[in-house]
C-alpha cells in the first residue's frame, strides 16, 4: 500500500497534467484529440506547464511524414502551444486517432530559405 505523500504526490502530478491540457483545449477551436505530453517534469517528478516557451528557434514547418497528410503553415519561433494546435491538426487531417499524445519534435530538413521541416512525434 502506498503511503499518503505518494498518493499526494500522484494526485498533484495528475492535477498539473490536467491543468496544461485544459490550456491546450481552450487554444483549439472545434475538435481537441491531441493529449500534450512533451512537457518536461522538475525536480520533485512533476510536470511543467513549459506552452508559451519557445519549442524551436527560426521559421519552422510541420509536416505529416507518415501518412503525408498534412503540411503546416511556416512558424516563426513557434512556441510549444503553436505546434501542439498543429498537432492537433495532424492527428485529425490523418485520421490516426491512436496516436495522440504529442511527445516531441525533430528536425528532418531543412529548406532552402531555411525552414526547418518538423516531424511532430506521437505515442499512443
Amino acid at each position: 500500500m502506498a503511503n499518503t505523500s505518494d498518493f499526494d504526490h500522484e494526485k498533484l502530478k495528475e492535477k498539473l497534467i490536467l491543468q496544461i491540457q485544459n490550456r491546450v483545449e481552450a487554444a483549439i477551436d472545434g475538435e481537441c484529440a491531441v493529449v500534450y505530453s512533451a512537457y518536461p517534469y522538475d525536480d520533485d517528478g512533476l510536470p511543467v506547464d513549459n506552452l508559451d516557451q519557445i519549442a524551436i528557434l527560426g521559421l519552422a514547418q510541420a509536416e505529416d511524414e507518415i501518412w503525408a497528410s498534412y503540411v503546416g503553415p511556416v512558424l516563426e519561433n513557434p512556441t510549444w502551444l503553436q505546434l501542439t494546435i498543429e498537432a492537433n491538426r495532424m492527428i485529425i487531417a490523418s485520421g490516426d486517432y491512436h496516436h495522440i499524445y504529442f511527445e516531441a519534435i525533430q528536425v528532418m530538413r531543412k529548406t532552402e530559405n531555411g525552414t526547418q521541416i518538423l516531424s511532430l512525434d506521437f505515442g499512443s
